[in-house]
């Protein structure tokens, strides 16, 4: 969401700020592309951080279409 993305784990807390977008379409299944993304980043062996940011990317990129759709990775 606007206000970024909360990471908390042993002694880290840090929030990582969203990312603007300047065409928001429609939110349908951004927050799905924001799971998506962060456990694709993790699987993949990213940190919390690299994982948040991947996470915030992919679920801009949602938020650009109209309903739900398929994003490329």
């Amino acid at each position: 969401g606007e206000e970024g993305c909360l990471i908390a784990s042993g002694d880290i807390e840090e929030r990582i700020p969203a990312l603007a977008i300047e065409n928001a379409l429609d939110t349908t299944g951004a927050g799905d592309a924001f799971a998506a993304g962060m456990i694709a980043a993790l699987l993949t062996g990213k940190d919390l951080r690299e994982a948040c940011r991947a996470a915030h990317k992919r679920g801009a990129a949602a938020a650009q279409h109209h309903g739900a759709v398929p994003i490329d990775p």
